[in-house]
């Protein structure tokens, strides 16, 4: 049996912290992340954030006397931000009889749970896209977002989204700072130790305790950046939503110019999305233009139904 010091109490933190940080950076790339793709990453620093709203930004004009301005309407659209943690605690005995091993894996496996809570947050916002609004009041996968028209007063509605009765998937464009998502981070997942022998957990449960805790926040941010769809996903509904994301027009009637870069599905549709922009035939033995023209990215936080 070994005597508990401080000397022992200081090397088993800092296999602890390493062990976390080791998941958490996963340098390996064992561990998938799949948010820094859909998700723009925004520092906070407060409770919620609240976002303007542009009523519509219409498309460059001749200059001819003063300019117009555009502004943002005043802020209506928050974003809250949650704390999270994750505590846990080792037995004295482990550390006097010497039985970290798996104590060490828990540690590991915090750091696991860290690399992956901004997903965690981030996808059930995009499941509920269907029915929770965005920055302009819609739902933010809607058929009729309110867009400036081109002669820069009145409305029209554009969409982006496609009914159906089955799992939905998703067409985005890789934007390099847009992205169709907001994520907040007020204090990204870091690793405290309490392992003060005079600690009250201590003293009553013999018990030393580690814990992280994290603060962040997800939202919806650039509708027209992502296309969805409940539509069977065969090759023809595929090609009506990639031309609906290709087509896109802004307000003041300027195009989006951009095209789809991935797909993204469920688990439950990985078989079909490799069928239709993957595979080189199709099932009629016909070749498959569409094979390449997206990356099928299949994420397991999407829902199935």
């Amino acid at each position: 049996m070994r005597t508990i010091t401080t000397a022992l109490l200081q090397n088993t933190g800092t296999i602890i912290r390493a062990q976390f940080n080791d998941a958490y950076n996963d340098i390996e790339k064992k561990i998938p992340v799949y948010w820094p793709d859909v998700a723009e990453l925004v520092p906070s620093n407060d409770l919620k954030e609240v976002y303007g709203r542009f009523v519509g930004l219409p498309a460059y004009r001749k200059w001819i006397g003063p300019r117009v301005i555009n502004r943002m309407t005043a802020g209506d659209y928050t974003i809250p931000n949650e704390k999270l943690e994750l505590t846990v605690a080792v037995k004295g005995d482990d550390l006097r009889f010497d039985k970290m091993g798996l104590r060490n894996t828990m540690a590991a496996q915090q750091g696991t749970r860290a690399r992956q809570l901004p997903d965690q947050l981030l996808w059930p916002v995009v499941n509920a896209g269907f029915t929770q609004d965005g920055l302009d009041g819609q739902p933010f996968f809607d058929t009729d977002h309110p867009i400036l028209s081109a002669d820069g007063v009145s409305y029209v509605t554009a969409s982006n989204y496609i009914a159906g009765a089955g799992p939905a998937w998703f067409l985005t464009a890789a934007m390099p700072g847009m992205k169709p998502f907001i994520l907040q981070e007020v204090y990204k997942p870091d690793l405290v130790e309490k392992f003060d022998p005079t600690d009250d957990a201590v003293f009553f449960n013999d018990e030393f305790i580690w814990g992280s805790w994290a603060m962040y926040g997800a939202g919806y941010f650039i509708w027209p950046l992502i296309q969805a769809s409940k539509a069977e996903l065969t090759p023809e509904n595929f090609n009506a939503a990639y031309d609906a994301f290709a087509a896109r027009i802004l307000d003041g009637g300027v195009k989006q110019s951009l095209l789809p870069t991935d797909l993204w599905v469920p688990t439950s549709l990985r078989s079909a999305a490799n069928e239709v922009a993957v595979a080189k035939n199709l099932a009629n033995g016909a070749t498959n233009t569409n094979a390449g023209l997206v990356n099928v990215r299949v994420v397991p936080y999407l829902a199935d139904a």
